[in-house]
């Protein structure tokens, strides 16, 4: 029960500060990434949405510069996929780097969230290397019950 309210209580956190938000940064999706807008997405996006490219030619570091000048005034969430997640905001992608880049440029104050499923989701810590952006939330998709899990990452 203890597990289930902690969910339960950072989902109802997640909500409420996603309430805030003016504007959300979402991907689309590769492969074997969650395709999130076809789920019943817990964060229900109220808000104006920009969709990232998937072109990996694309640069980052000029996409966080043309993002944070367009949305200087607002408050922003921005959605990230991985190929593993930890309880622990820890985040792998898919070893070329550009989440990370993208985000060692855009302000801290964006609230990052992970989206993954359950067998790319760890209760045990990844390891963490220091060009590795952490996320503030991780959104874990469970197939089997058709549900999703909102942990708020843990120190």
């Amino acid at each position: 029960a203890s597990l289930f309210y902690t969910v339960y209580m950072s989902q109802e956190k997640l909500h409420s500060i996603l309430e805030t938000c003016s504007v959300c940064i979402a991907y689309l999706p590769f492969h074997e990434e969650v395709e999130y807008s076809t789920f019943s997405f817990p964060p229900k996006i109220h808000f104006r949405k920009i969709v990232l490219s998937n072109d990996k030619n694309t640069d980052p570091f000029k996409t966080a510069l043309e993002l944070e000048g367009k949305l200087r005034n607002e408050k922003v969430c921005i959605f990230i996929p991985g190929t593993a997640f930890d309880v622990f905001g820890t985040r792998h992608g898919r070893g070329a780097g550009w989440y990370d880049r993208l985000l060692s440029r855009v302000p801290k104050e964006w609230i990052r969230i992970g989206v993954t499923d359950v067998p790319r989701f760890s209760h045990e810590r990844l390891t963490r290397e220091s060009w590795d952006e952490p996320m503030d939330w991780i959104l874990v998709y469970d197939t089997l019950t058709s549900s999703w899990e909102v942990y708020e990452a843990m120190p």
